[in-house]
């Protein structure tokens, strides 16, 4: 009796730390990146085929004297890796940003950053141009979106979606894709809440 007792207590102290590692493992696997801003308007994870992808993070929104400005940080969710925007096809940049990247990880991913659409509050779209700059810290990338609003829209209700991308062959194709939508309110005090589909 005391055989199986004690085989028993064996059995459950060799299983259990497994069953807790594989819980760990899991958590790892799902949790945001190790730099995530701790405020955030709202983010987006997109898995790869052979990694753990990206995640973008909209993270802050400001509307002054017609100008609607919006950061988006870009985060590799694997360690050893770094990213390179490369949504142009035959961008000439590539190469140096490709070098730069690999300073910061030997794992390289192309990604895609872009206003897709922005329409008012009756449905019309009021995209004309904007402008975009991307930066690097380390492994990431920051774009910042400035787009022109006439004051008109001032007070007004806008939607606008952003598309994302990732690729792991650092063509201009993007096969791991997604998108954020927002509703912003351009008053004062801005407002902004995700839309969800």
């Amino acid at each position: 009796m005391k055989a199986k007792v004690l085989f028993i207590a064996l059995v459950l102290l060799t299983i259990i730390p497994w069953g807790i590692s594989l819980a760990q493992e899991d958590g790892i696997e799902l949790s945001a990146p190790a730099n995530m801003p701790d405020k955030y308007i709202d983010c987006c994870r997109i898995e790869g085929t052979k990694t753990n992808g990206v995640t973008f993070v909209i993270k802050n929104v400001e509307y002054n004297d017609s100008l609607l400005k919006i950061d988006i940080v870009q985060l590799p969710n694997d360690d050893y890796t770094s990213l390179v925007g490369n949504q142009v096809d035959n961008d000439p940049s590539l190469t140096n940003k490709v070098e730069t990247a690999s300073q910061y990880g030997s794992q390289i991913l192309g990604t895609r950053c872009d206003v897709l659409t922005l329409t008012d509050g009756n449905g019309n779209k009021v995209l004309k141009e904007y402008g975009a700059s991307s930066s690097r810290n380390g492994s990431s990338l920051t774009n910042e979106f400035r787009i022109d609003l006439p004051a008109e829209h001032t007070g007004e209700k806008i939607s606008i979606e952003f598309v994302f991308g990732v690729n792991e062959d650092l063509s201009s194709l993007f096969p791991m894709s997604d998108s954020i939508k927002l509703c912003i309110w351009l008053q004062d005090h801005i407002s902004v809440v995700p839309i969800d589909d």
